[in-house]
């Protein structure tokens, strides 16, 4: 049966409904996260809303300023209502019960406001960030412009969430090219990436992160996706308009947060690597990577960096405010004195489940579920390097040159990240990284976790059993996560 015969029958029912039902699933799991965290209690949401509301309000980009608390009189009075932000923020343990929770909500709901109390002096310490996810979410709070702040605040949630569901179905997309088109392979690279706990936090928050993390998954799957397509045409041509697709992606994402500037690195990099190994039409392959790739990406770019250079001398915002630590202490001296406690703190529960805007960690017992992760992540690396490093020949169940790419992106987004908590600790004398910035990475790490394990276990009955215990082990630390956020602020219905 040649291909066009396959073609033409019709997929299988499983296969038929399987996007479908995934869709349904995220769609779900991501209301469920919005409704238990709190108000208020993502990452930074405050700062984050109030960039938001000026830009809907004001309709202008706000700028930083001497004062650093430029939320509206409305977005204040809603944070004071009972209590409930700054008894979290000082680790007092609150609890209400839910249907009060809602009352509090519903009743809230129902007050309108002018738009003299809406208006801020939008000065903070996110407002130096680019502008792409506020202005989008500005569309959507607008559709609400006549309803509570209640309404407006829970609506761009659901603009971050459905962000969140479309970078996880690039996740999809990206397992499908790398398990070498494995179905079952690229559903749990892509369950992994949806019960990630933290990954589900944030993108049930209102933060520009989740814009970022959302472009860094749609560049990973046009790259991945470009260099698949030449291997299979034979050559490394580029068409003009997947290069320009490809600009518009590493363009905006520029525009949602600077952090972009990797992935747009590391994408280019693989695609020069890759494409100057023709013996061929070199010349033309350059060619369209700098006119049709990069610099239509830094014409999108360049209005927020003329902005950005007026008001901050810099093409790449502004810093945040933060508080100051002590000047005499280096850089390699503050990672010293966290040590190795401090590492494992930041990449190990930082990055799957310790939500500190929360007040919230995995206590004793359950403590050791941190230990279970690290060891996971750890026998990932292992097993991925000596996959990689294996004798020549096709592995069974992924692309080696994609893998070993895979790694090299996680091992270059944490040295990125630790760059920028270079720059920000030479200003301020603190360390600000935190774990879930790694999110950026969340894809390669999903992906690389089943392959290592993979390796570690081999046969066919070891990969299965690997991705089985892993997935299930991810779910009930998604679970038990919504279970401690909602034991944390809530005392029954």
């Amino acid at each position: 049966m040649n291909r066009m015969d396959r073609a033409t029958l019709p997929q299988r029912p499983t296969r038929r409904f399987l996007m479908p039902l995934l869709i349904t699933l995220l769609v779900l799991k991501s209301l469920l996260w919005v409704a238990v965290v709190p108000v208020w209690m993502g990452p930074d949401e405050p700062l984050h809303f109030a960039y938001v509301q000026y830009m809907a309000e004001v309709g202008r980009i706000p700028v930083v300023g001497p004062e650093d608390n430029g939320s509206s009189l409305e977005q204040r009075q809603f944070m004071n209502l009972e209590g409930f932000h700054s008894l979290a923020k000082m680790g007092v343990n609150t609890h209400i019960s839910f249907s009060h929770y809602l009352s509090v909500l519903g009743h809230e709901a129902r007050t309108h406001t002018t738009h003299a109390e809406r208006v801020s002096s939008g000065s903070n310490p996110a407002s130096g960030y680019p502008p792409l996810y506020y202005w989008l979410a500005a569309l959507v709070y607008r559709l609400f412009e006549g309803s509570s702040i209640v309404w407006r605040f829970y609506a761009v949630r659901l603009l971050s969430s459905l962000m969140g569901i479309v970078a996880t179905l690039a996740a999809y997309k990206v397992g499908l090219i790398v398990f070498r088109g494995s179905r079952r392979l690229a559903l749990v690279a892509t369950s992994l990436v949806a019960l990630q706990p933290m990954s589900s936090f944030v993108f049930a928050s209102v933060n520009n992160d989740v814009a970022l993390d959302m472009c860094t998954a749609l560049a990973l799957w046009w790259v991945l996706d470009t260099v698949h397509r030449q291997d299979l045409a034979g050559h490394r041509s580029l068409s003009w308009p997947r290069a320009l697709v490809g600009s518009l992606i590493l363009g905006l994402g520029l525009l949602c947060k600077a952090e972009m500037l990797y992935v747009d690195a590391a994408v280019i990099a693989l695609l020069l690597i890759r494409g100057m190994r023709a013996t061929s039409s070199r010349r033309a392959f350059l060619t369209k990577v700098a006119l049709g790739l990069i610099l239509p990406a830094v014409v999108v770019y360049l209005p927020w960096a003329f902005f950005s250079f007026a008001h901050y001398h810099s093409v790449l915002g502004a810093m945040g405010f933060q508080s100051t630590g002590d000047p005499h202490i280096s850089f390699v001296q503050a990672i010293r004195q966290s040590g190795v406690s401090g590492a494992i703190r930041l990449w190990v529960l930082m990055y799957w489940a310790d939500f500190g805007s929360l007040n919230v960690t995995f206590p004793e017992p359950y403590f050791k579920v941190y230990v279970l992760l690290g060891v996971l992540m750890v026998g990932a690396v292992v097993g991925t390097i000596a996959g990689i490093a294996r004798r020549p020949g096709p592995s069974p169940i992924i692309r080696r040159d994609l893998a070993l790419y895979l790694l090299i992106f996680v091992v270059g987004d944490l040295a990125f990240l630790y760059l920028v908590d270079l720059i920000y600790y030479n200003r301020y004398h603190v360390l600000v990284l935190q774990g879930r910035y790694l999110l950026t990475s969340v894809i390669p790490i999903s992906i690389l976790l089943i392959y290592g394990w993979s390796v570690l276990l081999g046969k066919k009955a070891g990969v299965r059993a690997s991705t089985v215990a892993i997935t299930a082990l991810l779910a009930v630390l998604n679970l038990g996560s919504l279970a401690l956020i909602g034991y944390r602020y809530f005392h029954g219905l």
